[in-house]
């Protein structure tokens, strides 16, 4: 790693150009870029006004990234941290209905089926499992979007990075969803 001040300032422009890029993206989701390009052209600006939508909200994106990684601290065990304690960060700082995930329904929405999964005493990795969930729930994306802080976490060393991300993301998702 290089020195303490480089890397601290490397994360910090990586999380700043994270929350950039999602605030710039939000209105846009399910969009496809014809109809991106019709309506705005180049986007050069924040546009969520005009779309009638929030800039800020609690979601994944990047609630997720900077909660979901709190299990490292929690255990106190980073490297060996076990996957449970990825799943009950979840239950530990997610108020239900309330933050972070899109409550779409058990069956539907990848994150809510999990954390409905972790209340009712499936532990992760079997949370987001194909056989519990389903392919088409378990394989939804979302996972690739809150975990890339494991990256930030384990400078220098991608098959930690690449561990942690995958215990992460296995808390509510699995197949091609995981290894993406």
């Amino acid at each position: 790693m290089k020195d303490l001040n480089t890397y601290e300032e490397q994360v910090y422009a990586g999380l700043l150009g994270k929350t950039i890029g999602v605030y710039m993206g939000r209105p846009f989701e399910q969009w496809h870029r014809p109809q991106i390009a019709q309506k705005w052209g180049m986007v050069d600006r924040y546009v969520h006004e005009d779309q009638g939508v929030p800039l800020v909200v609690s979601d994944d994106d990047i609630t997720g990234t900077l909660t979901f990684i709190r299990a490292l601290e929690d255990t106190d065990l980073f490297a060996d941290t076990p996957d449970e304690a990825f799943g009950q960060a979840w239950l530990n700082y997610i108020m239900e209905r309330r933050t972070i995930l899109w409550w779409g329904g058990y069956g539907m929405s990848t994150e809510h089926t999990a954390y409905i999964n972790l209340k009712n005493g499936i532990k992760s990795p079997r949370s987001g499992s194909i056989e519990i969930n389903g392919k088409p729930v378990a394989e939804q994306i979302g996972a690739q979007i809150f975990i890339d802080a494991f990256g930030m976490v384990a400078p220098g060393d991608p098959e930690l990075a690449v561990t942690l991300a995958r215990k992460s993301a296995r808390v509510s998702h699995d197949g091609e969803a995981v290894h993406a």
